[in-house]
């Protein structure tokens, strides 16, 4: 599977799914995200997702999202 060819979007953000943002952006996927908590949606926005512990890895995005509503006018394939 080419995952560079699809715009995925990722609902929630916590451990998991930054985790599988990270992944899918690394793999060349462009990536739009969703989150509640208005906080953690501008902090990621200024300063991406940064994975350390066993990796020390860091992504950024450029869509991210408050609600659901947005996040569906990104025309997102998955």
């Amino acid at each position: 599977m080419d995952t560079s060819k699809y715009k995925i979007g990722i609902i929630g953000l916590g451990p998991v799914g930054m985790i599988l943002a990270h992944y899918f952006r690394k793999a060349g996927s462009e990536v739009v995200l969703c989150g509640r908590a208005g906080e953690q949606v501008e902090l990621i926005k200024e300063h991406g997702i940064r994975l350390t512990g066993l990796l020390d890895e860091s992504s950024s995005f450029t869509e991210v999202h408050s609600s659901i509503e947005d996040l569906l006018k990104s025309d997102i394939d998955i």
